[in-house]
């Protein structure tokens, strides 16, 4: 006699591998992998990789609403992360620098697999933030853009030069309104036409000899000098 289908053992989605799970998982897009994650709680433990794979935080408060809410283990997953620094209102007592700075840290020390990383701050973020990102190996691709006003809260060339120079297995880099420093363009304080210039940024280290490989391309992203793209091999 034939089997039915009524008679084939069949198999619980608990009791495939873990391996096939992720596989199934993978071949769904993020809405479908978000749905599923609400089965029940084991399901939605094999979806936290997914889930926290790529990453897109729209403001400082979301970036604080993140910390405070997500375990710290998940952000293990996260290899793409797209942040922005910038608040939510202004109609609020201003975040210091340091504090805004640490949550910064939080997030990117818990996050070693990050392999592409978009960066929009609002000025400059304290110089601690710096030493964060040589613990970054699996960094691949960086984006550092300032999305505030570079009149008022300009983002220093000296800041993002040891940055990206900290990282050492970048292999793409694209800069956008990053400001000349007055330490290294005196000339062009007082000149005209008037460009924005970055001021006491003295206490931002020049980056030790131990410098990353020069890219080989360079491509420029529009026609102000502060709009680069750098890209490896």
């Amino acid at each position: 006699m034939e089997p039915t289908s009524s008679t084939l053992p069949s198999a619980s989605w608990h009791d495939l591998p873990n391996e096939m799970k992720l596989a199934v998982i993978d071949a769904l897009d993020a809405e479908d992998v978000k749905a599923f994650s609400k089965v029940d709680q084991q399901t939605y433990q094999a979806c936290v990789p997914a889930q926290f794979r790529k990453v897109k935080l729209d403001s400082y408060e979301a970036l604080e609403r993140f910390l405070e809410n997500v375990p710290r283990s998940y952000c293990s997953h996260i290899e793409e992360l797209e942040l922005c620094t910038q608040s939510e209102t202004t109609h609020f007592l201003p975040v210091l620098p340091r504090v805004r700075a640490d949550s910064v840290i939080t997030l990117l020390l818990a996050s070693p697999a990050i392999s592409k990383l978009v960066l929009k701050v609002a000025g400059s973020l304290d110089k601690s933030v710096l030493a964060t990102f040589p613990y970054l190996n699996n960094l691949k691709q960086l984006s550092i853009s300032n999305c505030g006003d570079e009149e008022r809260t300009p983002l220093s060339e000296r800041f993002v030069v040891y940055m990206a120079a900290s990282i050492r297995n970048v292999e793409e880099l694209y800069l956008d309104r990053i400001t000349r420093s007055r330490m290294h363009a005196p000339e062009l304080e007082g000149a005209y036409p008037c460009v924005p210039l970055a001021l006491n940024d003295e206490d931002i280290p020049d980056h030790p000899a131990h410098h990353p490989r020069h890219p080989s391309r360079t491509r420029r992203m529009d026609d102000n000098a502060r709009s680069l793209s750098f890209a490896g091999p």
